[in-house]
């Protein structure tokens, strides 16, 4: 399978993404660690999405603090200084489990600051590296760039994805998402996988 699929990169730069880098198929995932939508597209659609099309997709996750408003530009930097230490979707996939206490913690700046910082310890990150990285905002400009290429694609609000440059808005079903990505793989001249 030698064929090049990549004639665009669909607005993935250089951040995290979970599949095969060279797939046919890229979803990107512009999200917020405080939309409801959002956690329920990661604990319904997510996993199934990638079980089904493994070796098919590259799904690349990009911040759009839509719904938290600075508290979720905050935590789109702390998970982004988590993947820095390679515990990404680790880090991703806390926030997303205990959406609530994340909320909870979200009282003023140290409570937050404090519930991130444990959410490192508890994945074993180096406190010190996450922490520095955290309060030195080292990874703002990528929360912004991000945001700033989810509102040029004509998102809104939180989830919003790209399928291949198709945008498709809001938590859709494992379904829709399905169809989309067979459509797609077959412009490409490939027989999608059989759905379980």
């Amino acid at each position: 399978m030698a064929v090049a699929y990549h004639q665009q990169n669909f607005r993935a730069d250089d951040d995290p993404y979970l599949g095969v880098a060279d797939a046919p198929i890229v979803i990107v995932e512009f999200s917020d660690f405080y939309c409801g939508f959002c956690g329920r597209h990661y604990q319904q659609t997510l996993t199934p999405l990638l079980e089904t099309y493994d070796g098919y997709i590259k799904y690349v996750y990009r911040d759009f603090p839509t719904v938290g408003g600075d508290a979720a530009q905050l935590a789109g930097m702390a998970a982004e200084c988590a993947d820095d230490q390679g515990k990404f979707w680790e880090y991703h996939n806390v926030l997303f489990d205990k959406q609530e206490d994340l909320r909870t913690a979200t009282t003023d700046a140290d409570s937050l600051r404090n519930y991130l910082v444990n959410v490192a310890v508890g994945l074993e990150l180096d406190v010190n590296s996450f922490s520095s990285c955290y309060d030195s905002q080292t990874h703002l400009n990528d929360v912004i760039t991000d945001s700033t290429d989810a509102q040029a694609i004509g998102a809104r609000g939180t989830p919003a994805f790209l399928i291949n440059g198709q945008f498709v808005s809001g938590a859709q079903s494992y379904e829709y998402f399905a169809n989309i990505i067979d459509a797609k793989l077959r412009e490409l001249g490939i027989e999608p996988p059989q759905r379980g």
